[in-house]
């Protein structure tokens, strides 16, 4: 194994071991604003106390883990909600694109809402991600 990839390794236990140790029993992923909220807190104490600057994805895969079947269309659209958001954080359309990979294959429902719901949330990024004219 090379350096590189051994500090990937570490950097990833270190990831998963600061992750384990959030308060998950009392967290609420109800609204786009409480995603938002324990994300940004999230991110914050991981930067500022464990020097660790990119556990979007991770994050997001774990919050993904625990939200129920039944919501999870609900979960889909405060995502879209905050990836509509004109501050969008690239790591919340990952995480609208992480779950509707996961979850479409295994959901009706879900598939109903890619139907519905991300026809809107592609066209509108589209839009707002054009290059500049030269």
């Amino acid at each position: 194994m090379n350096e590189s990839s051994g500090d990937d390794e570490k950097q990833s236990q270190k990831i998963h071991s600061f992750l384990a140790r959030l308060d998950w029993a009392s967290a609420n992923f109800g609204s786009a604003a409480d995603i938002a909220a324990f994300a940004e807190a999230a991110s914050d104490k991981a930067r500022d106390e464990h020097s660790l600057y990119f556990i979007g994805r991770e994050l997001f895969a774990r919050i993904r883990a625990i939200i129920p079947a039944n919501q999870r269309c609900s979960h889909l659209s405060h995502l879209s909600e905050l990836a509509l958001a004109e501050d969008a954080r690239y790591e919340v359309v990952e995480a609208l694109t992480d779950a509707v990979v996961d979850w479409y294959a295994t959901s009706l429902a879900v598939r109903d809402w890619c139907a519905t719901g991300l026809p809107a949330v592609i066209s509108t990024k589209l839009m707002t991600s054009r290059p500049t004219p030269l």
